[in-house]
């Protein structure tokens, strides 16, 4: 008669192997796997960090079909002698050490020289159950599936990684010509060339190669375009601000030049007419650069450029106000003298012998062709409105 618990344990192994043999073949359905056993099998398919990591794991899932073999082949002696109607206590006993004890014989380890003794055998014969020797596959399996997911993950992420580092690469070249582009997009084609072989090594150098390389190129690039753009807006508000320097200069010399012809005794303002020349002919050179793409030197020139008109323009605004200032000092003596004359009128006593005198020599030094000698005439308005507020008290106190 059949045992029960032979037929358990029987049926309880099946399983298991069936489980791991599903669990094997998914495991070498998985592309890496097929691209690692392809390029293993091939002359010089695989070359080293991938080749040194890869060979253990492959050793590591031939053994694991071997054991799978072992516990079949158990489990097949172990059905034929549990088919019998009726089983010895020979029979039974071996069912009970083929299924529960140590019945599996492991492919022969050498033993090294320095372990062994006298009479001590150079391959080890050991015997485990199968309960143990599906819980070293168990462990085996963990590993090699850890490795080779590892493998498939990286593979998969490096092509990805190299198309899209060349679409990068390529965006950049067309925007720059930094010499360290073509450095890379080479690197980048090695790496590519080193994946079809050694994919760990050339996922490592993508790493640590190519992806500081994108930065710093990215960084270069950034930095120029901010150059460019920098230099770009320089030139603009340059000629811009030269227009307004232009402007400035030529009221500059227009109110010195009316200050020549109307004010006596005129010492005009020191002034650099030359800085205004050179800004124009170095802001042409800046242009000319400009459109080469020489930004650095746009840069610097264009920030000396600026301290140099800074310079000029304060050199011109102060001139202009001081020439402005004795222009309408002489338009104001203008006023002033015919308001005092009106007044003088108004109370009287612009007859007055002294106040016509003033008032005749103030206009003839305002309003005459000759220049204007702005002490003098400023001494006499003042002296004019002096004399009037005097002759109009005396008026008005008359009147009272």
């Amino acid at each position: 008669m059949v045992d029960d618990t032979f037929s358990k344990r029987i049926a309880l192994l099946e399983k298991k192997v069936a489980i791991a043999n599903q669990n094997m073949i998914e495991l070498s359905q998985v592309s890496s796997f097929d691209f690692l056993m392809d390029s293993h099998r091939q002359p010089g398919g695989l070359t080293g960090t991938t080749k040194t990591a890869t060979e253990p794991v492959l050793e590591t899932i031939d053994r694991l079909w071997d054991y799978l073999k072992l516990i079949n082949a158990l489990l097949v002696r172990a059905k034929k002698l549990n088919s019998s109607p009726l089983l010895s206590p020979a029979r039974r006993e071996e069912l009970q050490k083929l299924l529960f004890g140590p019945s599996v014989l492991l492919p022969a380890s050498p033993v090294p020289l320095s372990d062994r003794a006298l009479l001590t055998p150079a391959l080890n014969n050991q015997y485990i159950s199968a309960d143990e020797l599906l819980c070293i596959a168990v462990d085996a399996f963990g590993k090699a599936k850890e490795f080779i997911l590892k493998i498939e993950k990286e593979i998969g992420g490096l092509q990805d990684s190299i198309n899209s580092g060349r679409e990068q690469i390529e965006i950049i070249a067309r925007q720059t010509n930094l010499a360290r582009v073509g450095q890379l997009h080479s690197d980048l084609a090695d790496i590519e060339r080193l994946s079809f072989s050694d994919p760990l090594e050339a996922a490592r150098k993508f790493e640590t190669v190519v992806k500081p390389g994108l930065l710093q190129i990215q960084g270069m690039a950034t930095r120029q375009q901010v150059m460019a753009q920098h230099a770009s807006t320089l030139c603009l508000t340059a000629s811009v601000e030269l227009e307004a320097l232009s402007m400035l200069h030529q009221e500059c010399n227009m109110l010195e030049q009316s200050c020549q012809e109307d004010i006596d005794s005129f010492v005009p303002k020191s002034r650099r007419p030359e800085f205004f020349k050179r800004l124009c002919e170095w802001l042409s050179t800046l242009q000319t650069n400009l459109a080469a793409g020489e930004n650095q030197a746009v840069c610097t020139g264009g920030d000396n450029w600026w301290k140099m008109s800074r310079m000029f323009r304060a050199s011109e605004e102060e001139a202009k106000k001081y020439y402005a200032a004795l222009v309408e000092e002489r338009q104001e003596l203008r006023g002033l003298l015919c308001v005092y004359k009106t007044r003088a009128a108004r109370h009287g006593v612009v007859e007055d012998s002294a106040l016509s005198d003033m008032a005749a020599e103030a206009e003839f030094h305002l309003y005459h062709p000759q220049r204007t000698p702005l002490p003098l005439v400023r001494a006499l308005v003042e002296k004019y409105a002096a004399r009037l507020n005097t002759l109009s008290k005396t008026f008005k106190n008359a009147g009272q």
